[in-house]
């Protein structure tokens, strides 16, 4: 079940670089094996990309120091074995011995790439839409207003709130026949 998961197990040793202790076969995923990881010739931290590698670290320390902190949640990015880059969402518990210090980290890693695509697609969409001059105005089957972009505001002299949640009278007999 595991290695047909799209979630990547790992185990980290509470160590500089965290090195690996164990890794699901399913790291194939990204082009590596698991002995690449539990080797030592690959430590996780240098899969991370440079730009949010820091951003990572910061954030494991700060929940490492946090003894109330058990699990915690992450989204970076990592590259492939052949340099190609994914978003990622990791899960991650931290576990302690009876002293309360940090023997390992353990979690899970998720691919979202193709999630965050999608939302870099929407976000555009949406951008589009919302500065595009014609006159853009979408109800429900009730005819209540659920969306209507920046050139519908600026026609009627009222903001976005003003029109939402509103019937499509408000704006009008042309807004009906059109």
């Amino acid at each position: 079940i595991i290695e047909m998961s799209p979630a990547v197990l790992f185990r980290w040793k509470a160590e500089p670089g965290w090195p690996v202790a164990f890794v699901s076969d399913n790291i194939n995923r990204f082009g590596y094996s698991p002995e690449d990881f539990l080797s030592g010739r690959i430590q996780y931290e240098q899969i991370i990309h440079p730009d949010d590698r820091q951003q990572i670290i910061s954030e494991v320390e700060a929940h490492s120091h946090d003894t109330s902190t058990h699990d915690f949640s992450q989204q970076y990015r990592i590259f492939g074995a052949h340099g190609e880059m994914y978003h990622i969402q990791d899960h991650t518990s931290i576990e302690r011995n009876p002293a309360g210090q940090i023997t390992a980290y353990q979690g899970i890693v998720l691919d979202i790439t193709e999630q965050q695509q999608n939302l870099k697609q929407l976000e555009f969409q949406n951008n589009i839409l919302k500065h595009i001059q014609d006159l853009v105005t979408v109800t429900d089957m009730n005819g209540t207003i659920t969306y209507v972009n920046d050139a519908v505001c600026s026609m009627l002299g009222k903001n976005r709130d003003e029109l939402i949640d509103q019937k499509i009278q408000i704006l009008g007999e042309d807004a009906l026949q059109g």
